[in-house]
């Protein structure tokens, strides 16, 4: 906190003594350079005018500096400023000022310096007023008109004929509003391929049905095969038995009967 103290204290101290030490050399400006103004001293305009603070020299000069109220212009306030534009040659300088403000017043001191730092001033001073303004008052005048009704008189016997009111004949119908008939038609498309898709979904399931009906119906015809066949081997294995069996009795009986033969 005593740094920032200290830092402001230098700063404000070294800006009053450069102020003083711009007097001191403006009070030590008193040479005789042979600058005079080429334009007016004082100048009272208003403001969006645009003016030109111009002096000269019959010496070659050094150094051109302009101020405004104590305010030394630099070149890059004027480099970039819109309404400061300075020009100088070896013998003189100008400033232009455009577009002039009401902050723009004041005194404009030019400091010339030569070759040996002798130096001279010179002052412009440069008033900026509001720009007056016309009130204009208009009057309006208003007339107004008064229409008297007349009566007329009309008799009973008066002929007055009744309108002849004809039937109007071959009107048109009003036609359709082309949004609707647009919103109709998407409409129409929609069902319709609504209509064909449902369509083609009952028929793709028909037919998915019937194959599923036909696989059913093929298997199980190939299961009873299959069982018929089983049931023929089955029998055909009891007949040979059987038939092998009367062949074993056969062969048996004719032993027997050999055997009886011999006895």
């Amino acid at each position: 906190m005593s740094s920032i103290t200290f830092f402001i204290t230098y700063i404000i101290s070294s800006l009053v003594l450069l102020n003083n030490k711009a007097n001191l050399v403006d009070a030590e400006c008193t040479g005789r350079l042979g600058l005079t103004r080429v334009s007016e001293e004082k100048f009272d305009v208003v403001v969006g005018d645009v003016i030109k603070l111009k002096a000269q020299s019959t010496q070659g000069g050094f150094r051109y500096h302009w101020s405004v109220n104590g305010q030394t212009l630099t070149y890059g306030l004027m480099r970039f400023s819109p309404h400061y534009v300075n020009s100088n040659t070896a013998r003189g300088s100008a400033l232009e000022i455009r577009d002039i403000q009401r902050r723009h017043g004041g005194i404009y001191k030019l400091k010339f310096v030569d070759y040996s730092n002798n130096c001279q001033i010179i002052d412009f001073k440069v008033t900026v007023s509001e720009p007056t303004t016309t009130t204009t008052t208009t009057t309006t005048t208003t007339t107004t008109t008064t229409t008297i009704p007349t009566t007329e008189r009309r008799y009973e016997n008066e002929f007055t004929p009744k309108p002849n009111i004809e039937p109007v004949v071959g009107l048109k119908k009003e036609e359709s509003d082309p949004v609707t008939a647009f919103i109709t038609l998407i409409v129409g498309c929609f069902l319709a391929s609504t209509l064909i898709s449902s369509a083609v979904l009952v028929i793709a399931y028909k037919r998915a049905l019937a194959r599923r009906t036909m696989q059913r119906l093929s298997t199980s015809s190939i299961q009873k095969d299959s069982y018929k066949d089983d049931d023929d081997d089955e029998s055909d294995v009891e007949s040979r038995k059987t038939g092998s069996d009367k062949v074993r009795r056969h062969k048996k009986r004719k032993e027997d009967r050999r055997y009886s033969d011999d006895e």
